[in-house]
């Protein structure tokens, strides 16, 4: 796959970034769009698999979206859609990560600067809580929580090899 990025571009905030996040997530979210000076979404949930997918075509609405989109050399904001894992710990550890979190329509933006890849792990183990801890309410729960977690630790992982500017 090739993408557009030329030596004058370089001096863009965050283009080696976002470079990283391409290559690592295979593109934008609209697939079309090969040019990074462009501000798109990435798409860091993971879907794909024909498992995630209903008779028609479409993600199942259990499924929860993730999107990450590069604001600066050094940070990305991850927004989460549709269904999102929820329980007082994880209520208690957005607030102290200062997350923005809705209700109707279900969303959670979420800024993570490199160096604080831990932040995500600490979230996708208090997503994983809860179903082990098997006391949930919402029976999709059980095929989300693992998936988002999953997905999670992923982009931890992508930004902690990520190059700093």
């Amino acid at each position: 796959m090739t993408w557009s990025l030329q030596q004058d571009d370089s001096s863009e905030p965050g283009l080696r970034l976002k470079e990283h996040l391409f290559k690592a997530y295979n593109g934008f979210a609209d697939k079309r769009v090969k040019n990074l000076a462009k501000d798109l979404p990435f798409v860091v949930d993971d879907r794909g698999q024909p498992s995630d997918f209903g008779a028609q075509g479409d993600l199942y609405p259990w499924f929860c979206l993730m999107f990450a989109r590069v604001r600066g050399p050094r940070s990305i904001e991850l927004d989460m859609r549709g269904e999102i894992p929820g329980s007082h710990k994880i209520n208690a550890w957005c607030e102290s990560v200062k997350a923005q979190r809705q209700d109707v329509p279900p969303r959670l933006v979420l800024s993570v600067t490199l160096g604080q890849e831990d932040q995500l792990r600490e979230f996708a183990k208090l997503v994983d809580q809860i179903v082990s801890d098997g006391n949930y309410s919402v029976p999709s729960f059980k095929y989300m929580c693992p998936r988002t977690a999953q997905s999670l630790r992923r982009l931890a992982d992508v930004l902690k090899t990520a190059p700093r500017e």
